[in-house]
């Protein structure tokens, strides 16, 4: 029995100073994280990104329609637009013409994906637009080619850690209602996000990073944070912000909480990303502690939740390549499918002509056997029809022409008599007056052995000098006749 093969989830992002890869999949309907592995890179060159996923994907099942790579946040542009339209299909093509005077590309270089923040009474809705250029979707795109690998979808990393929110949500540990200031550190740089009612509403990349949570480096961290904040509030892009939540696995995270309660007056909580997670029983991530802060939530987010059907950064001609694909897979499997149908028709055909030729081959062989009864049954038949006309009583003809001459009149003479096979009599003869023919003609209708008395001719012409009627009758004897001829 063929086992059904079960969906393995995978992530891969590359940062700054690493490549980390970590697979998921469902157990008992929650959520596992199955595989974990992360790799340093000494650069940021092809070759090198290359080698370090080949070694970390060479002997892992990576299935292409599950398996998504993470742009940083660093490599996008996030724009806020507002806009006269509430209308999805209005909204996308309003953003287009928005971008050109927003970015530093020409709205052909790049690829973006709208994220509706809001929707006031006045008609308008507030939008966060993502734009990365498509040199750095088709880099990456061309490097995983290489590798055999196919990412079914190209998303930021800004997602990923709303999706590692919304996951915390279920799990009762904080609360989307309220607009929440998510700081990730990661080993080179920190992603400072604020979310409202599971929505993005602002999003910055600062290069500040683990490496900086000492004294002296911490202080440039506070400050971008600062930055952001003012920012936030000064353009008005959301409710106010009630919480700052750190996402560091450092101990050092304490430390900035607690500079950020002093500095802006708002509570702060340090957490790791590692919360509420299920693992493997092979799997144990507290090991990740000592990989000197680095950040998990961005995957542990697209892992957990459905952040990663948001939006897709697929470059289009992959779409088309995919799509093509697929149609000619469908192509394929509709062929396939008219021929087993056409097989089927002609073996359901088949069968059917085997059956009615079993069924007349059944017939002849009956037949054949019963033709022996059948011809003795119609000799039989044949012999018992011969008895009976033999035994029959024959017409008596002396009797017959006595019964005639009983109820001819006396001008009446007959000059012939003749019964045919069929029992029809005919009777030519001559009359002295035509109303003696009509009252011959006459019993004949009346009397019950004859039957259809029909007068064929009645002739006027002379006979030695003697006007006389010549006439012809025929009539059909009826069975009864043949009865009380017998009788007699």
């Amino acid at each position: 029995m063929k086992m059904i093969q079960k969906r393995i989830f995978t992530v891969v992002e590359v940062t700054d100073s690493h490549v980390k890869l970590m697979q998921s999949r469902k157990v008992r309907g929650k959520v596992v994280i199955s595989a974990c592995d992360v790799r340093p890179i000494t650069n940021q060159s092809d070759e090198d990104v290359i080698r370090t996923v080949r070694d970390m994907t060479l002997t892992r099942a990576i299935q292409s329609d599950d398996f998504i790579f993470v742009i940083p946040r660093r490599l996008a542009i996030f724009k806020r637009l507002k806009l006269p339209s509430q209308q999805e299909t209005e909204i996308k093509k309003m953003v287009g013409l928005q971008l050109v005077n927003h970015i530093p590309y020409a709205i052909d270089d790049v690829m973006y994906e709208t994220h509706v923040v809001d929707k006031d009474a006045a008609g308008y809705t507030h939008v966060l637009v993502a734009i990365v250029h498509k040199d750095v979707v088709g880099r990456y795109y061309k490097l995983f080619t290489k590798l055999g690998l196919h990412p079914a979808k190209f998303v930021l990393s800004s997602f990923g850690l709303l999706g590692w929110l919304n996951f915390q949500e279920t799990k009762k540990r904080l609360d989307s209602r309220y607009t929440m200031v998510l700081v990730n550190i990661d080993v080179a740089h920190t992603e400072i996000c604020f979310f409202h009612d599971k929505k993005i509403l602002y999003s910055r990349h600062v290069n500040y990073g683990a490496k900086d949570l000492n004294e002296d480096g911490m202080m440039g961290l506070l400050n971008q944070i600062d930055l952001s904040l003012s920012s936030y509030t000064r353009e008005a892009m959301g409710p106010e912000f009630k919480k700052i939540v750190i996402l560091t696995l450092l101990t050092e995270g304490g430390i900035l909480k607690d500079k950020c309660e002093n500095n802006f007056k708002i509570s702060a909580e340090a957490m790791t990303a590692l919360e509420n997670i299920l693992c493997q029983k092979n799997i144990n991530l507290s090991t990740l502690q000592d990989q000197s802060g680095l950040s998990f939530s961005v995957c542990l987010g697209y892992l957990l939740s459905d952040a990663r059907d948001l939006m897709n950064f697929m470059p289009q001609e992959v779409h088309v390549i995919k799509q093509s694909k697929r149609r000619r897979m469908e192509l394929v499997k509709l062929i396939s499918l008219a021929f087993l149908t056409a097989v089927l028709a002609y073996a359901i055909l088949g069968l059917r002509i085997y059956r009615k030729h079993e069924i007349f081959k059944k017939i002849v062989e009956e037949s054949d056997r019963l033709n022996p009864a059948l011809k003795k049954a119609k000799e039989q038949v044949q012999f018992e029809m011969l008895l009976q006309k033999e035994f029959q009583a024959p017409i008596n003809m002396v009797d017959l022409i006595a019964e005639l001459y009983a109820m001819i009149p006396p001008e009446i003479s007959f000059r012939s008599l003749q019964i045919d096979e069929r029992d029809r009599l005919t009777i030519q003869g001559y009359s002295l007056t035509s109303g003696a023919v009509n009252n011959f003609q006459a019993a004949l209708v009346k009397s019950t052995i004859f039957k259809e008395v029909n007068l064929q001719f009645a002739t006027n012409r002379k006979i030695f000098n003697q006007d006389v009627t010549d006439f012809k009758i025929t009539c059909r004897i009826s069975p009864k006749a043949e009865k009380e001829t017998a009788k007699r």
